[in-house]
């Protein structure tokens, strides 16, 4: 299993903490893909554009790991790892 774990706007938009997922190995735009699904509520935009490059802002932990320091969307998930997503948040 592969756990996702939502935080700030994400986590009140979705209603949901954390979403695990059944996966030996999946990059992470593809589970964010099969995570949407399984949520049934469309969140992908709000972390990554069409070009799927990442939302200026946004964070992605990867077992504690920033993917835009891995191969961002392209980064190898697998079986057992923590996913951490953290929507561009705002303040002032």
């Amino acid at each position: 299993m592969i756990n996702i774990n939502f935080f700030g706007t994400l986590r009140t938009f979705l209603k949901t903490k954390q979403v695990r997922i059944s996966a030996d190995e999946l990059s992470v735009f593809e589970l964010l893909q099969q995570c949407e699904t399984k949520v049934s509520k469309p969140f992908l935009s709000k972390l990554a554009d069409e070009n799927g490059s990442i939302q200026p802002g946004t964070m992605i932990l990867v077992n504690g790991q920033n993917v835009l320091h891995l191969q961002g969307l392209r980064t190898i998930v697998r079986n057992g790892a923590d996913i951490a997503l953290f929507p561009p948040g705002g303040g002032g």
